[in-house]
Parts: C-alpha cells; structure tokens; sequence
C-alpha cells in the first residue's frame, strides 16, 4: 500500500485523498522554531510501504510552504521510499522565463529543487504557465479543477448561462467548464498599451443580454482582469455574473470589491485553504493518483 503525507499546507487536502484512495495517512509532525525555521518528523510507525506521496500546496507564505516540502521529501527519501508530490498550487510557477537579461527563472529553481530533493514525479492543478511542464526535469502532470468546477454550476439554476475567460490565455479553461454546462464559451482579447501600460479587455460578439454569465480563470491575485471583464460583461446586459477559479489568492478586500461590483458568488476550491472554498479537488486527485499508480 502506498502512504500519504499531509504537508502542513495541506493536511485536510490530503487526508480527504487518503479517504477517497484508502491509502494509509502518515502521521507527520511539524513545527517552526522562534526563528521562523522549519521542522518536520515523519512518524513512519510501522509503514510497510515502498512508496508515498506528499500532499503540499505551496500558498503563501509560499516559501515556508516549499521548505517543508522539501524537508518532508528528502525525509522520505532518507527512508528509502519512493517519492511523489501533489502541489496543487505550484509558488514560482508564473516566471517560466527570463524577460531581462540577469533574471532568475523561477519556475525552473523550483523544479530542480523539487528533483534536487528525490522527488521523482510531481502533480499540479491548472498550472498558470504550461511552459513549466515542458521544461521542468521533473515529470509534472497537470490535473484541472475545471470540470469539477462545471459540475458546481450544473447544480445551480441557470438561465442560458455562458463561460467566459478574462483573455485568450484561459480559453481552455472556459471551454471545460462549458463541455459540463453543455453551453456556449468565449474570452476576453487583451491589449496592452506600450507606452502607457494600460490593458484594454475586448469581449468577443457573443450575446449576454438576459445570460448568466461564469467568468473563469486559473487564479484570481489582484482581481483587475475579472474586475473589468465583469463590468464590460454587465454592460452588456448581462443577468447574473459569478466569478470562479481554482486558486483563489485575493484577500479580503478583493473579494469585497468583486461582490460589490456585481458578482453573485465567488467560487474557489480547495487546492488551498481559503475562504472562497466551494468544489474540492480531493476525487480528481485522487483518480490521478490510483491511475498512475
């Protein structure tokens, strides 16, 4: 049987795929010294298994997060296991390359810390940048929330609903949510200003008039991009708008500027803790994981 260790980032996350796969939960203990280090123990207490799995969002704070994983992964490896991790959210992730001479690619340190560390496969959730996945020297298997997030909205009541992306880059993401809802999707074309900086949202022709609109994405920070798209979205007569993603890493305050500029809910998952929690991600983790095991 292989095990599961629930990070600290992560330990309802795991515990929930340690249910749904009935592979064993390992105890872990953990905590951080006044100075603000890491500590970790894995109570292997009988363990029989060759291989385990390391259950670890990597949130903010998100180097706390990564250097408990790699304490729990080189723990584990000293072992002698095998070892994989399911990061749903992957820190560092959004710097796959270098745009100015000098910098550091931070997608790519994390990768070779994750391998540095005998961590031999890796799986995320909507990865922001694919790129990661074709340069990373640690096979990384991108899992989506979408249609988990669909089946969400399948239950609610909705008039003639449509998916919508913020840009082009998230179109896929809109069309799986659609694929469940059996809908229509479309995105936003985004512009920049190269001499001001400014970002123009174009919606596409497609009709919102009288429509429940989802407006989709991988992650929501600052709320900017979902902001605008909302009020060009409502200006177009749009019935009701509901925000969703699968990392919801907005603050208290983005949230409240979204509900007040007109978005009927907010939906997020539980790749992390947060308080937009509504689809759990735990069942698609867990058939990853029996499939490749």
């Amino acid at each position: 049987m292989r095990g599961i260790i629930a990070g600290p980032a992560s330990f309802e996350l795991g515990a929930k795929i340690a249910s749904a796969l009935g592979w064993r939960l390992v105890p872990l203990e953990f905590k951080t010294f006044p100075d603000g280090e890491s500590y970790v123990r894995i109570d292997w207490g009988g363990f029989e298994g060759s291989d385990v799995v390391i259950v670890q969002s990597t949130h903010p704070p998100q180097d706390r997060h990564l250097m408990q994983l790699f304490l729990m992964a080189d723990a584990a490896r000293d072992a002698g296991l095998g070892v994989e991790a399911v990061v749903p959210y992957l820190a560092y992730s959004r710097q796959d390359k270098a745009f100015r001479a000098g910098e550091a690619v931070s997608a790519k340190t994390v990768c070779e810390l994750m391998g540095c560390v005998g961590i031999r496969r890796l799986f995320v959730l909507d990865i922001h940048s694919e790129e990661v996945l074709n340069r990373s020297r640690v096979p990384i298997r991108n899992l989506t929330a979408m249609f988990d997030i669909g089946e969400y909205f399948l239950k609610k009541d909705l008039r003639d609903p449509i998916v919508v992306s913020p840009d082009e880059g998230a179109r896929l993401h809109a069309e799986r949510v659609a694929s469940v809802l059996g809908c229509e999707s479309s995105s936003f074309k985004k512009e920049r200003d190269r001499i001001t900086g400014e970002v123009a949202m174009t919606p596409s022709d497609a009709r919102f008039s009288g429509r429940d609109v989802v407006l989709v994405d991988d992650m929501i920070s600052t709320g900017g991009s979902m902001l605008k798209a909302m009020a060009a979205i409502k200006a177009k007569g749009a019935r009701r708008v509901f925000v969703a993603c699968t990392h919801p890493l907005l603050g208290a305050d983005v949230g409240r500027r979204l509900i007040e500029s007109g978005a009927e809910e907010i939906v997020g998952t539980d790749a992390f803790p947060n308080p937009f929690e509504r689809v759990s991600v735990a069942n698609a983790i867990a058939e990853a994981l029996r499939s490749s095991a």
